[in-house]
């Protein structure tokens, strides 16, 4: 890390600020937001299942809700500690843990069951596969084109959504999707040493990842129980977008069931 690149008046938004709420039994949550995410897109469903009686936390990944150029000084190796460092913190804590994330938090989520005994995991359109298929060319790309401006129109009024859009929706960064192509190919590897009972929720108008990442997991992870749900009209960011109760409702459910 280049420190000195890290300007002095660098500053998470309230966007970004992790989350965290204590329940009301033994059990708890990880959710794990996705690459130049941020833990609000988070907050609704660590609030519904907060209410279901489960304590949730959610971290703020390195580089995340900052700034770009904070961003460009991290990598998988700090995501990936990131979120050992949280399952650990919360597995210190609680009876069980369970996990679930969004995107590149869906591979970072199958990283951490392919490591540790974890009942049951959650995954929100998995970034295991692209649609884009630029993201192959990145281990040459990134040389040329550490960050590019690409242009993201954002709808919200809110300045910290206007700030967040211009430093990371905005551009693509070469070096960082290298990073997270070696996280795919990481999980690829491990999966079949996940065990975890899996859910994973898959979207048909997702511009990002294609329904067969569902495919590829049910197919390699070595679980006894899988389920899988294909919504019709949720964008990308299915835990915050129109089904995003029946997403928060099916997670629910899977934590809660026998």
């Amino acid at each position: 890390m280049k420190l000195k690149k890290i300007t002095a008046e660098t500053r998470v938004t309230s966007l970004g600020m992790p989350l965290f709420y204590k329940g009301s039994s033994k059990n708890a949550v990880l959710l794990i937001h996705g690459f130049t995410g941020i833990a609000d897109e988070m907050k609704y469903l660590a609030t519904r299942l907060n209410e279901a009686g489960f304590s949730v936390s959610v971290p703020r990944l390195p580089g995340h809700g900052t700034n770009g150029q904070d961003f460009m000084q991290t990598n998988r190796h700090d995501w990936l500690r990131r979120a050992v460092d949280a399952y650990i913190e919360l597995k210190s804590q609680y009876e069980t843990v369970y996990v679930a994330g969004l995107s590149m938090g869906g591979v970072l989520t199958l990283l951490l069951a392919s490591h540790f005994p974890i009942e049951r995991i959650a995954l929100g359109a998995p970034a295991i596969v692209l649609k884009n298929r630029l993201i192959y060319f990145s281990p040459i790309l990134r040389f040329f084109l550490p960050r590019k401006y690409v242009g993201h129109e954002e709808e919200s009024d809110n300045p910290e959504r206007q700030f967040i859009s211009e430093q990371y929706w905005s551009y693509r960064y070469g070096h960082q999707i290298y990073n997270l192509f070696l996280l795919q190919k990481a999980a690829l590897r491990e999966l079949p040493k996940v065990t975890s009972s899996t859910l994973t929720i898959v979207s048909h108008t997702d511009d990002a990842v294609p329904v067969k990442a569902a495919d590829i997991i049910e197919s390699k992870i070595s679980s006894p129980r899988t389920k899988r749900v294909e919504l019709e009209e949720s964008s990308h960011i299915v835990v915050n977008d129109t089904d995003k109760e029946r997403v928060a409702d099916e997670i629910i459910k899977w934590f809660s069931s026998d």
